[in-house]
Order: structure tokens, then C-alpha cells, then sequence
């Protein structure tokens, strides 16, 4: 490369390989035989960038890898701060730096040198530091190299949250096309604007016509859409994935939590012919894509994930994404640092941390009324020998569908006539942990309370909000605005208890159809434990345990 954005050209003289030019020759730099690195996890992140540093750390195994990557871009490109600027569009450095930090300047000029390299790159920070404005950052430039900039990510209303962070570097001229259907996103908290699809006709055609001539209209400048509408319909390929496919080629594609893009492999089998799957289709993308950049602070999350990030030099390292998902399993947490520091070595990846230097983790004691616990502990056995007995029921009742070359299955395995039933055990812990919170809602309500009396800011967080279960007993029971609501965990019982009885029967042409089974079906042993389970569950006093503890 030649340099674009400097005066100073001696950077670019020959040297020995492996030689290191620091262009900075004042830049500190930490001595790592100085450190006690079985008692420092973290350094102090020194951004190359001139622009205000976020006062970050690094994991101590990359800080070198972190450093000898940017020092090979600079050498390459001269003052990071120019070549960012140049590439994005803006006027000056001082313009620059009013919208990004110190950190996320680095970052973008390692995913700029990588983009135009033709390789991908990865931006693993930790919350809070920024990844969404160096995202942004990369969708400006691929707007400004005339390619076709797709955003992927987890839910619709994450489009909200990327369309701010274009408004909060200068972009003003945001024009995304949604692939998901009748969709109306909030943009602001006041919900006076709006992020909107419209009508279904219209979108579908439009979306037909893009998969036609594979140019986005000129209505439209950004392609926003999620993992899930990466998926078949009723095992058939869709138009929106049409779309996508026709529009790679000239696609900057960006990958949003790429950890949720979907593991490679996992048990599935495949009719022949049949389209691909999300998680194939999703790993087609990225080969036929223009350039790729994953954003996730966790992206190596699981073993089947990684060959997701082909697009990086982790595809040199083996033959094919399988072997590579086995290597990583193999090897598990010691090769994940190793393969973390190689692709920082090579530029592709960088992570920065807060520093959690003097945070201290107590656990404090809640008084709970045990005499609660028990009764639901109750509640819960005896939901689970009903399902014991089911579970005895349906494994008697398959071998009569094998006979009649059927598929009844409590969940959605396919591919076998027989009938199998999702258990209740392996679904109770996610009751146990709602259980937990509910029973400890006074304790942490008072302890909040007592901090904020003290002039604190106490912070509460919770795993499930119950939204999920309180939104289909609404649509259940017709529960319009203003009615009121009055759950409680006994109410979330008897739904786990009804549900067990549910399986799916799927014929040899992979017709389903959901139901329950019958009183017959379950027979008099069956009965009998389903109305035992039902009556302690209608007996017990639920009235101090509300299904939703934070709207308690």
C-alpha cells in the first residue's frame, strides 16, 4: 500500500522483516517482564489515536498483540487519526475526534486497513465502550466506497439503537430498508419518531424486486434486517434471503452480537436439495460478501460459531469450518487465548475492558419465608411425577406410532416415526430461578430502600422479566389496557403443569400438528397425578409470591 493520507513517506522505506517502526518513538509502552501477570489481568489501554482516550483497559495477553498490529497499520497508512478521517468522509482530525474516542479511532483504523485488505475483523469490546459508533463508523465508509452496507443483528428494535449511533457521528442521510415485515421501531424515547416498514404489498415488492435486479431502489441507501429472517419458511428459501444472496457481492455486511448468527453443524440433518439452513446461508453471506466486520464481546462463545468468522485469518489455520469448531472444542479456553492473540497479532481483532479495579463481589444473606418455598418445592414434585408417568405413557404410546409409521414428539425432533416428549426436569430450572427471585423481591426491595436512604444509587438486575408468559395470558383471556392483571407464581404452575401434556404428531410427509394428549391417552395413573399436581397447585397460598416480582 501506498501511503494516502500523510507526508512523511519514510515509514514506508524497506525494512528487515519482523523489524518494528514505531512512528510514535515517544509512545509508552509497557514492559511486560515487569508485570506480575498471574496478579494483572488488565494494562491501561494507550490508544494510538490522538483523540481523548476512554480511559480503558486491555487483557494483559493481548496488550503486545494490540500494539504490534496498530504500529503495522500506521507504518502502512501514517497518523491513524488522518487515514481515519480521509476514509470516512470527514474534513479535518478535529472533526474527527468530536464524535469518536481515542480507542474507537484505533479500532476503526484496524477494521479501515482490514476492509480494504479484502479481510474481516472483529470488535470484541466490552460493553459500554463503544462498538456501536465504530460500526457505524464502517457503515459511513461503505456507503462512501458505493457498496451496500447490510446490518445483521438480534431484534428489530436494535435497528433503533444503530440508527442513533449513525446520528451521533454526523450521518444525517439514513435511508435503511427493513426486511422484516410491519414494523414500527421507536427512534427516540418520546416515540414521536418512528422507523417504519410499509405496507406488506408494497415491501414484498419491493423485496421481489431487489432479489430480481439485485440494486437497492434509490429510496434506500441501508439494508437493516435480523438473524431470524435468515431462516426458511415451511423448509422453503424466502425472498428476503433471495435478496440478501443477490446483494452480497457489493455488501459491507456487518454482524451485530455475531454469536447469535447460529452454530454450524449442531446434530441437524439435512433433507437433500433442501435450502440451506440460517446458520449456512448466514456463513454463504460472508464468503460472497464484499467485506465483513463481526461486532461481539463474546464471539467465541461456542465451538460451532467459529467458522462463522471465515472471513478472518482463522480460515487459513484448517480446511474447513468443522475442523475448526472441533479444534476449538478440543482445545477449549487455553486455544481460544491463543487464537484471540493471533488474530490481534494480525490486526483482525481487538478487545478493550473497564477496569474493575476496587469492585468487590458480596453475596448478603435474604431472609425468604421458607414456608413458601416448600409449598411450590411441593408443587413443582408433584408436577414432575405426573411428568414421570407421561413421560412412561408417551414412550409406550411410540411404539405404536413406529408401527403406524407416525412422529409424535413433545418438542421438534423429526426424522423418526415414534413419539418422544420434552421433560419437565429439563425445563424446571428455568421455574427455580423465578421461584428464587420472587421468594428474595421483599429482601432486595428493602435493601434498596435502606441505599438509597443513604444517598446511593442502587442498581437491580434481573434475568426474566415474565413479559413473555404475561403477554399470552393477556391475549388468552382478552385483557384489554386498564384491566388488571393478577398473577402469581401458582398461576405460571398450572401453565407448566397443562403444557406437559402437549406433544406434536408429524406424519411421514412432515405434516405436524400440535395437541394434548387425551384423558384416555393418559389413563387412570395419569389422571390421578395430573389432578394431584393440580390440587396442591389450586390449594397453596400463592398470594406472596407475584408471577412478576419487579411490577410487585
Amino acid at each position: 500500500k501506498q501511503p494516502t493520507s500523510r507526508t512523511d513517506t519514510t515509514r514506508n522505506k524497506p525494512r528487515e522483516l519482523g523489524e518494528r517502526i514505531d512512528t510514535q518513538p515517544n509512545r509508552e509502552r509497557v514492559n511486560l517482564s515487569d508485570v506480575d501477570i498471574s496478579k494483572t489481568e488488565q494494562i491501561d489501554y494507550k490508544p494510538f489515536s490522538k483523540s481523548k482516550p476512554m480511559n480503558t483497559k486491555v487483557p494483559v495477553n493481548l496488550y503486545t498483540a494490540v500494539a504490534n498490529a496498530l504500529d503495522k497499520v500506521e507504518a502502512e497508512v501514517g497518523n491513524i487519526d488522518v487515514y481515519v478521517a480521509e476514509k470516512l468522509g470527514y474534513k479535518s482530525e478535529s472533526e474527527l475526534t468530536k464524535y469518536f474516542g481515542g480507542e474507537q479511532i484505533d479500532a476503526l483504523a484496524l477494521a479501515l486497513f482490514n476492509a480494504e485488505s479484502g479481510s474481516g475483523f472483529i470488535i470484541g469490546d466490552q460493553t459500554g465502550i463503544g462498538k456501536g459508533r465504530v460500526v457505524a463508523g464502517m457503515l459511513k465508509f461503505a456507503m462512501k466506497q458505493g457498496w451496500t452496507p447490510v446490518f445483521v443483528t438480534e431484534k428489530p428494535n436494535l435497528y433503533a439503537d444503530i440508527v442513533r449511533d449513525m446520528k451521533n457521528i454526523g450521518m444525517t442521510d439514513i435511508r435503511p430498508l427493513m426486511t422484516n415485515t410491519g414494523e414500527k421501531i421507536p427512534l427516540n424515547a418520546e416515540e414521536t419518531e418512528f422507523l417504519s416498514t410499509p405496507s406488506i404489498a408494497k415491501h414484498k415488492q419491493e423485496i421481489l424486486s431487489i432479489a430480481n435486479t439485485g440494486e437497492l431502489p434509490s429510496a434506500y441507501n441501508i439494508v437493516f434486517t435480523s438473524y431470524n429472517q435468515m431462516q426458511t419458511v415451511k423448509g422453503e428459501t424466502t425472498p428476503r434471503r433471495q435478496m440478501l444472496d443477490v446483494l452480497a457481492p457489493n455488501a459491507f455486511i456487518v454482524l451485530d452480537e455475531s454469536h447469535n448468527a447460529g452454530g454450524q453443524g449442531e446434530g441437524k440433518q439435512v433433507k437433500s436439495g433442501a435450502p440451506l439452513d440460517r446458520a449456512d446461508f448466514a456463513r454463504t453471506l460472508i464468503t460472497n460478501a464484499k467485506g465483513v466486520m463481526y461486532s461481539s464481546a463474546t464471539y467465541a462463545k461456542r465451538p460451532n460459531v467459529m467458522s462463522l468468522y471465515s472471513a478472518t485469518d482463522m480460515r487459513l489455520a484448517v480446511e474447513d469450518g468443522k475442523s475448526l469448531a472441533e479444534a476449538i472444542e478440543v482445545g477449549g479456553v487455553p486455544l481460544q487465548q491463543v487464537v484471540a492473540t493471533m488474530l490481534t497479532e494480525s490486526g483482525q481483532y481487538i478487545r478493550r475492558e473497564r477496569d474493575f479495579e476496587g469492585i468487590t463481589y458480596d453475596t448478603v444473606d435474604a431472609k425468604v419465608n421458607q414456608n413458601v418455598a416448600e409449598m411450590a418445592a411441593s408443587a413443582m414434585l408433584a408436577v414432575k411425577e405426573f411428568d414421570d408417568i407421561k413421560n412412561d405413557i408417551v414412550s409406550a404410546l411410540g411404539e405404536q406410532a413406529k408401527a403406524e409409521g407416525e412422529l409424535i414428539t413433545g418438542g421438534s425432533a423429526t426424522g423418526q416415526a415414534g413419539m418422544e416428549s420434552s421433560n419437565f426436569t429439563s425445563i424446571m430450572h428455568n421455574l427455580i430461578d423465578q421461584m428464587l427471585l420472587t421468594l428474595k423481591a421483599d429482601a432486595t426491595a428493602d435493601r434498596a430502600i435502606k441505599h438509597l436512604k443513604e444517598g446511593k444509587k442502587p442498581v437491580i438486575t434481573v434475568a426474566n422479566t415474565m413479559g413473555s408468559f404475561i403477554d399470552r395470558y393477556v391475549q388468552e383471556n382478552g385483557i384489554t389496557p386498564g384491566d388488571k392483571i393478577d398473577l402469581s407464581f401458582g398461576d405460571m404452575m398450572r401453565r407448566y403443569l397443562e403444557e406437559s401434556k402437549k406433544v406434536i404428531e408429524g406424519d411421514t410427509f412432515g405434516k405436524k400438528t400440535v395437541r394434548y394428549l387425551t384423558d384416555d391417552e393418559i389413563g387412570e395413573d395419569g389422571l390421578v397425578a395430573f389432578n394431584h399436581a393440580l390440587d396442591i397447585i389450586d390449594k397453596t397460598d400463592w398470594s406472596g409470591m407475584p408471577v412478576s416480582p419487579i411490577d410487585y
